[in-house]
């Protein structure tokens, strides 16, 4: 597979699926179809599926934004599941994952990204 046609699938088409579930829910909710306490229950998930995005994105190790949606979402979870004693017994297990990530990128040689046009252009020129 090329890396234009493995690039479609990013952060902005994972955005764009949020907002789509995020209308629809408020719709239901507003049409009296879906109780809003399902509505807002549930919004560390939209984080989750953010930070996903922004992994597909920039990849796993670069993607700062990510990490700090992945937390924030994996923390909004815990609380609205009422796990309250497990963010506050676990929480400097964030500072070690931090810690850890700014230690791979210190290792890791960061490889660069090419813009699309760029990534077209060598495609077409591969081509028999």
């Amino acid at each position: 597979m090329s890396e234009a046609s493995s690039s479609r699938f990013s952060f902005r088409l994972i955005l764009g699926f949020v907002a789509i579930v995020i209308g629809t829910a408020l719709l239901l909710e507003n049409l009296n179809l879906l109780p809003s306490e399902q509505v807002y229950r549930w919004w560390p998930v939209l984080l989750l599926a953010l930070a996903a995005g922004r992994f597909l994105d920039r990849g796993f190790i670069w993607g700062t934004g990510g990490h700090v949606l992945l937390w924030i979402g994996i923390l909004g979870l815990l609380g609205e599941c009422d796990h309250d004693e497990i963010i506050q017994r676990w929480w400097p297990m964030i500072l070690v994952y931090f810690g850890a990530l700014m230690a791979l990128r210190a290792v890791l040689p960061q490889s660069p990204k090419l813009p699309d046009s760029e990534i077209l252009n060598n495609s077409k020129e591969t081509q028999p």
